[in-house]
């Protein structure tokens, strides 16, 4: 179940995913629970829609970057902060394929976990720009 290759590895802060995560989870609980992800240069963006209070949107700098760039998932938000929670190192990494496929965090040597992704519509992965929507990333592709 856990995948023996990755298309792109972010290195990330627990704390601070953590953080980014926590200030968009109401949206997300308010809706259907999911969080998207996408990355973009040296941020990851961390976005949720709730259906009656509207969308959310957060960065999270990250430390480094290998492989293919613009990588999406969505997760459901729930099992990620129980897992984020569950580790104890400062630093993590989030391996990730195609947006359909297991995300793989792991803390060192020490910790190993594996989430399945939520599906969604391509569109749902549209970032915010200055109020508006921008097209969606092209993960999909």
């Amino acid at each position: 179940l856990v995948p023996a290759t990755w298309a792109t590895r972010v290195v990330l802060n627990r704390a601070a995913l953590l953080a980014g995560v926590q200030r968009v989870a109401p949206f997300a609980r308010s809706g259907n629970g999911i969080l998207r992800f996408v990355m973009t240069g040296s941020v990851l963006h961390v976005l949720s829609r709730g259906d009656e209070i509207g969308d959310s949107h957060d960065t999270v700098p990250v430390a480094a970057v290998e492989g293919a760039a613009g990588a999406a998932t969505a997760l459901n938000v729930k099992y990620l902060v129980e897992m984020l929670g569950s580790f104890g190192a400062t630093e993590i990494t989030m391996d990730l394929n195609q947006p359909s496929q297991p995300v793989v965090f792991r803390a060192g040597d020490t910790a190993t976990e594996v989430l399945m992704p939520m599906y969604v519509e391509a569109s749902s992965f549209a970032l915010p720009v200055d109020g508006e929507s921008a097209e969606a990333v092209a993960v999909f592709a």
